[in-house]
């Protein structure tokens, strides 16, 4: 008898440490066709575009409506530095749960900042400064005297999430986005601190 309960026991936890089963291709497939039109409308600053990868929670934070206004005036106004590249890479496999599909996507962007007027060494070292202490230290600045711009290479990771087109049309309602939505791992902490991630995905989070 307590052999069999042994039994039972190792069963139900062995299937509580299960892994959540792998997407197929073509989730996969849709993902990278996503990540890619997200690069191409960043470096365009198109920001509906833009704005119609993130997720809806977003709007929580602020209206959808003042976010368009804010990123429009800081590409109209050079206050937002100019994206030159983006790079992914899986680190781990697109997973099915229980409201659609995610993924953990390590991400490479390289920034270009245009210096102000009259630079010299200290200045340049007070914005390198500033830069990593906004976007922390995991970046790499350079200093490009010959173009008067400071080039920042930085690593992060973005959570993907696919949980069906109902409500998720994005500010720009743009169709054959596959229904992918990114969050920026600076603002993962806000969704969780609001409930907005489900417990499966929070276990899922670095």
């Amino acid at each position: 008898m307590k052999k069999l309960a042994l039994i039972f026991l190792l069963l139900f936890t062995m299937a509580g440490m299960t892994s959540p089963p792998e997407a197929s291709p073509d989730v996969k497939a849709g993902l990278e066709r996503a990540l890619a039109e997200f690069r191409d409308v960043s470096l365009k600053r198109d920001v509906e575009g833009i704005m119609s990868f993130f997720h809806p929670g977003l709007y929580t934070l602020m209206p959808k409506e003042q976010v368009k206004k804010a990123m429009t005036r800081a590409f109209v106004e050079g206050l937002a530095p100019q994206i030159k590249s983006m790079q992914f890479q899986f680190p781990g496999p697109v997973r099915a749960y229980s409201k659609g599909h995610s993924a953990l996507i390590d991400t490479v962007t390289e920034l270009a900042m245009r210096r102000p007027g009259d630079v010299t060494p200290e200045i340049d070292e007070i914005m390198v400064g500033l830069i990593k202490k906004r976007l922390g230290e995991e970046v790499e600045i350079r200093v490009d005297e010959k173009n008067n711009v400071i080039l920042v290479r930085k690593k992060s990771w973005l959570l993907a999430l696919n949980e069906g087109s109902g409500g998720w049309e994005g500010s720009g309602g743009r169709e054959g986005r596959g229904g992918w939505k990114f969050i920026n791992k600076d603002r993962v902490g806000f969704f969780v601190e609001n409930n907005l991630l489900s417990d499966e995905l929070k276990e899922l989070l670095p």
